[in-house]
């Protein structure tokens, strides 16, 4: 709150992420708190993620603000949660996260932070039955998170043409030109950043003049 104009970035996103990276041990009433005040000065929808594992944990959320919630290690590790949310809550009410690594030249799937492998390459994964109970997948690149030196393009293209849920994708924007270049090249709904968002002034705010500019105008 003391350091960002969530009033004011706004105008220039269409949504909010917001995902609990702390550790086990930290205060989750804190964390609560936090939230809140972001959601209570926040005029765009916000996603929340990060060590939801009850029902009750995922409907504070929602009385909190959330309009969304982020679910990773649970869609592998525990699938009939996921369901459980889904029938309460609605699909279009989930965003699966997956954290992805090129490793022996394929695309796996890790949970837990992107600590531990599934075994399972992307479109493999997203084959799973659960993704039927969700509404939109938030696809993390953990080779090019937090580099700011362009989208993985390649993991992109390697989506299954027959995947119909909407995919965020994220890790390794830097610039407009990142947008620019993933969007020509792919299928992807919808960009994510925390590069832009964190550490570029007025990033974001430019960044969406430019995409309208070059033609990429959004609803």
């Amino acid at each position: 709150i003391k350091n960002y104009n969530f009033q004011e970035m706004s105008r220039h996103i269409d949504e909010i992420i917001f995902l609990d990276a702390s550790r086990e041990d930290y205060p989750k009433e804190k964390t609560k708190k936090d939230f809140k005040l972001v959601t209570d000065c926040c005029f765009v929808p916000i996603s929340f993620g990060g060590k939801l594992r009850t029902i009750e944990q995922v409907e504070d959320r929602f009385k909190n603000g959330a309009d969304k919630v982020v679910l990773n290690t649970t869609i592998f590790k525990n699938p009939i949660f996921v369901k459980e949310v889904s029938k309460i809550f609605g699909a279009q009410s989930i965003v699966a996260s997956l954290d992805v690594r090129m490793k022996e030249n394929k695309y796996l799937v890790y949970v837990e932070s992107g600590s531990e492998n599934t075994g399972l390459e992307l479109n493999t994964y997203l084959e799973l039955e659960i993704f039927n109970h969700v509404g939109e997948i938030y696809l993390n690149s953990i080779d090019k998170d937090g580099t700011g030196q362009g989208y993985d393009i390649e993991m992109a293209k390697k989506l299954s043409k027959e995947f119909k849920i909407p995919v965020i994708f994220a890790g390794g924007a830097g610039n407009f030109n990142h947008f620019v270049e993933l969007l020509s090249e792919s299928k992807i709904d919808a960009l994510a950043t925390a590069n832009l968002f964190n550490f570029v002034g007025d990033g974001l705010a430019k960044s969406r003049e430019s995409l309208i500019e070059s033609g990429y105008d959004f609803p």
